[in-house]
């Protein structure tokens, strides 16, 4: 009995040493199906409309219309390398900026390069203000979270989240810009 435990150990020992190498190089799949994550930087250009198609909010006070970028980072610790790989679409935004600091935000993303060309998506919530003097007074670091309402055929919802700058003084060293995170679900792959 003694001995064949030792032989079934060495077995299972054997097919982890010859499977688990092999296995290991699998990569992970990216999203379960259906799931569809986009990471891109926007950044703040006068030469794009800043007015969106269907701003929600009557007396909006806050336009934005901003170039949407790919980014990459180092592989070893996500530091970002590159804010602007290539241009991938354009946004505009709007907003109701009042004394509280949750602003009513909403934006359309207009993609036109890659896997989602032609593609707009839509998105409508709130944006927090959680600094006024980062790095200096006058510059407004904030997160937005918003529920992607609209998006190309087959799309069920999704997310939008940022991590925002907003310049309105055009304060020199920072400009108007976010790091933004779009998950959109889908009846497809």
């Amino acid at each position: 009995m003694r001995l064949r435990l030792h032989a079934s150990a060495l077995a299972t020992l054997a097919v982890f040493f010859i499977a688990g190498p092999a296995a290991a190089q699998v990569e992970p799949p990216a999203g379960e199906p259906g799931q569809h994550t986009l990471v891109f930087r926007s950044l703040e250009d006068p030469n794009v409309s800043s007015h969106p198609n269907a701003c929600p909010f009557p007396g909006a006070n806050l336009f934005l219309g901003a170039t949407l970028s790919s980014i990459e980072t180092d592989a070893g610790d996500s530091r970002v390398v590159n804010e602007a790989v290539h241009q991938i679409g354009t946004a505009a935004a709007c907003g109701l900026i009042t004394t509280a600091p949750l602003v009513p935000f909403y934006i359309e993303f207009a993609l036109n390069q890659g896997h989602h060309t032609g593609n707009t998506f839509v998105a409508v919530g709130a944006c927090q203000v959680v600094s006024d003097n980062v790095p200096r007074p006058g510059i407004a670091l904030a997160g937005c979270a918003l529920r992607v309402t609209q998006g190309p055929e087959g799309f069920l919802g999704g997310i939008a989240a940022s991590m925002s700058i907003f310049n309105p003084l055009r304060l020199q060293g920072a400009g108007t810009g976010s790091f933004w995170t779009l998950r959109a679900y889908t009846t497809e792959n």
